[in-house]
Order: C-alpha cells, then sequence, then structure tokens
C-alpha cells in the first residue's frame, strides 16, 4: 500500500497488521505498524480471509454489436526462420518448355570425319544377255605331210628321221641307243605283206605302250607304229598291228 493519509483512506479498508503509520507524541515522531496500534487497544489481529461465497447467477448476453470495429494495424513481419534441410523425394517433372528457335548453321568443318564401316555386299544382279558372237578368226595353216624315208632293206634309225615315217618292205628297223633326246617321234609302216620286226638296239629300253612289258616288237603286215622317244635311250612303242 502505498502513503496514504488516514482521512483520506476510503472506508472498510482492510488491514493486515503489516502498514506502518506515523505517529506524534509530545512533538516527538515515530512509525508503527497497524498492528501494534491495534495491540494498544486490545484489539486482536485480522483474522484469516473468510471462504468466497457462492458466485451469483450469469446475466444475459448482451446482444452482438451490429457495427464492425476497426481493424487493427498490421504487425511487422516477423524473422524468417531457418531454411529446412533438402528432400530425399525428387518432386515431379514440370511440363517440357516449348521448343527454341534453331541457331544459325555453323560453318563447314576442315577436318573430314573417319569413314564408316563398309555396308554388307548386295546381291547379284541378274547375268546379262549374251553379247553378239565375235567374226571367225583367220583359218590356221594346213598341217604339213609326213615325210616318207623309204627301206627295202634292214634299217636303224637315224636323228634325221624324226618326224618323218619309215616305209620298209624287209629286214625290220632297229631302234638305236644315244642318238635320239625325249619328245623325238619316228613312224614306221609295214609295206609289206609279212610281218616285220622293231628290235630294241643294245643298252635301249622300249616299252609296250600301257604295260611293263620291253624288248622287241612285231608290226603285222600294213601294220603302223609311233615310236616315241621319253628319256635317255628310252622309248615307248603303240600301234595298230603291233605284238
Amino acid at each position: 500500500m502505498a502513503n496514504t493519509q488516514i482521512p483520506n483512506l476510503p472506508v472498510a479498508t482492510s488491514l493486515s497488521g503489516t502498514e506502518q503509520i506515523e505517529i506524534v507524541q509530545s512533538g516527538a515522531s515515530r512509525r508503527a505498524t497497524t498492528q501494534e496500534i491495534a495491540n494498544l487497544k486490545g484489539i486482536g489481529p485480522t483474522g484469516a480471509t473468510g471462504g468466497a461465497g457462492p458466485t451469483g447467477p450469469t446475466g444475459p448476453t448482451g446482444s452482438a454489436s451490429s457495427v464492425a470495429g476497426p481493424t487493427g494495424p498490421t504487425g511487422p513481419t516477423g524473422p524468417t526462420g531457418p531454411t529446412g534441410s533438402a528432400s530425399s523425394v525428387a518432386g515431379p517433372t514440370g511440363p517440357t518448355g516449348p521448343t527454341g528457335p534453331t541457331g544459325p548453321t555453323g560453318s563447314a568443318s576442315s577436318v573430314a570425319g573417319p569413314t564408316g564401316p563398309t555396308g554388307p555386299t548386295g546381291p547379284t544382279g541378274p547375268t546379262g544377255p549374251t553379247g553378239p558372237t565375235g567374226p571367225t578368226g583367220p583359218t590356221g595353216p594346213q598341217l604339213s605331210t609326213i615325210p616318207e624315208n623309204a627301206k627295202v632293206s634292214g634299217y636303224t634309225l637315224l636323228v634325221t628321221d624324226v618326224g618323218k615315217y619309215i616305209s620298209i618292205t624287209t629286214g625290220g628297223v632297229t631302234v638305236p641307243a644315244s642318238v635320239f633326246s625325249a619328245g623325238d617321234p619316228v613312224s614306221i609302216f609295214n609295206n609289206s605283206g609279212s610281218d616285220q620286226t622293231v628290235t630294241q638296239g643294245a643298252s635301249v629300253t622300249m616299252y609296250l605302250a600301257g604295260t611293263a612289258t620291253t624288248g622287241n616288237r612285231t608290226l603285222a603286215q600294213r601294220g603302223i607304229v609311233t615310236v616315241l622317244c621319253v628319256g635317255t635311250n628310252t622309248f615307248v612303242i603303240n600301234g595298230g598291228g603291233l605284238t
């Protein structure tokens, strides 16, 4: 309680006994508590406050005002709160924006790019039509006739007989050694009505064609054979009427 003069206290002021009051006696001034003054008059201390009485009935609610009160001014914006942690869930992708305009074409590169791989070989096309037949070439030279070397008695072949035929009537023909080279041919014709002998000379091997048989051969009448040198002193004999 603030300092208040006693004549100015309201009626039925409740005192607790601790309030100080200034008193004057015989010209001297001192302070005393309200309890000390009560004790001088035989008044006991203030008792405890009694319990609250029952609450009276609630009065009727007043009618609502039809006049809205003025809106108060907007308060200042509060400080921005801290930024939250990044979300671990990706948000939906927004729609694709419109395509921008095409930029200008760049200048041609001066560096050639690598050659791509060779593609597979395509199918073979159909065969074209046959072209026209060319002109016939000139006729080759006619083969020359085989020269004859006619003999009427026994005869031994010479190298000059190569490419000729020996016409023998009697005595037979001998094939000698060390005269002919491989590839030299000589033909023999038995121009008589009796057999003639083709003799295998000394150091000569003369095979009957198609066999491994060697030695002298018999040529029947009007028979003809060819004796071919196939190696050094080696011959093959073959023909019609030969045994």
